[in-house]
C-alpha cells in the first residue's frame, strides 16, 4: 500500500471512529445505574465490560472464572432481564451494574452503551469486552494470572492483544448441563480448521476463526463491534 493510500485509510478510519463515538455518546442516557461501585476501582485493576440479557444460567461460572484469572471489577449493562440476572448482579461486590430497556440491536448490539462506560471508566486500565457465554483463556492462564499477562504486554509496548474466538460443542446432545456447571467440562469439542493469523496495521498479529474477532483492549479506540451472542431485544 502506497503512502497516499495509507493516509486515506487512516483518515477514513479516524472519521469512522468519531462517528461511532458520537453515536455512542448520543445513547449515554439510555443506561441507568443500578449499583455503581466504580469508586472501588483501583488504578491497576483489570476490568470486564459486558452487555447481557437473561444470562442467569451462565453468570456464576462466568464471574468465578474471570475472578480467578485476576479480573478486579465487572461493569455490566443489563438489557431488561427477567430471569434474575439483574438482581443477582446487583448483589455482587465487584460488579457495577447499569440497566436499559432500549433496543440492543439499535445500540450496535450493546457496544454503544459499553463505549460510554469504557470512555468513562476504562482509561488507563486493561479492559476485556466479553459476552456472558465467553470465557477468556490464554497460554498458562492456570498458573499466570491476567496481571502477569498485562505486565508482559506493557513491557513489550503492546496496547492490545488479539484472541481467537473458539466455538465449543458437547459430545452428545445439547441441554445436559445445569446452571452451575463448568461449561468446559461439557463442551469438549471444536472445529479443527479454518483458523488464520492475520497481520494488522497496529503492529501485532490478530487471530481469526470463521470471521469472528475478540480483542483484549487497552484503548477506547480498539473497542470491538461484534454481535452479542444473546440475540436482539427490540
Amino acid at each position: 500500500m502506497g503512502r497516499a493510500a495509507e493516509l486515506r485509510a487512516a483518515y477514513t478510519l479516524r472519521w469512522r471512529r468519531r462517528r461511532l463515538l458520537a453515536q455512542s455518546f448520543a445513547k449515554r442516557r439510555q443506561i441507568a445505574a443500578v449499583a455503581d461501585r466504580t469508586a472501588d476501582i483501583a488504578p491497576t485493576d483489570i476490568l470486564v465490560f459486558s452487555t447481557m440479557r437473561n444470562e442467569m444460567g451462565r453468570l456464576p461460572h462466568f464471574l468465578r472464572h474471570h475472578r480467578a484469572m485476576g479480573v478486579n471489577h465487572f461493569l455490566i449493562v443489563d438489557n431488561d432481564s427477567d430471569d434474575g440476572t439483574r438482581d443477582y448482579l446487583a448483589t455482587q461486590p465487584d460488579v457495577s451494574l447499569w440497566t436499559t430497556p432500549d433496543s440492543y440491536r439499535k445500540a450496535r448490539f450493546g457496544m454503544d452503551w459499553l463505549t460510554v462506560l469504557l470512555a468513562r471508566y476504562g482509561h488507563e486500565h486493561w479492559c476485556l469486552t466479553l459476552d456472558a457465554d465467553e470465557l477468556f483463556v490464554y497460554a498458562h492462564h492456570d498458573v499466570r494470572n491476567l496481571h502477569a499477562l498485562t505486565d508482559w504486554l506493557d513491557a513489550t509496548d503492546r496496547a492490545s492483544m488479539g484472541a481467537l474466538m473458539l466455538d465449543l460443542y458437547p459430545e452428545g446432545p445439547l441441554g445436559a448441563s445445569t446452571a452451575q456447571d463448568d461449561p468446559t467440562r461439557i463442551l469438549t469439542h471444536f472445529d479443527a480448521g479454518n483458523y488464520l493469523m492475520i497481520p494488522t496495521a497496529r503492529g501485532f498479529d490478530s487471530v481469526r476463526a470463521s470471521q469472528v474477532y475478540q480483542l483484549l483492549i487497552h484503548s477506547l479506540w480498539d473497542v470491538r463491534e461484534d454481535q452479542h451472542g444473546g440475540g436482539d431485544h427490540a
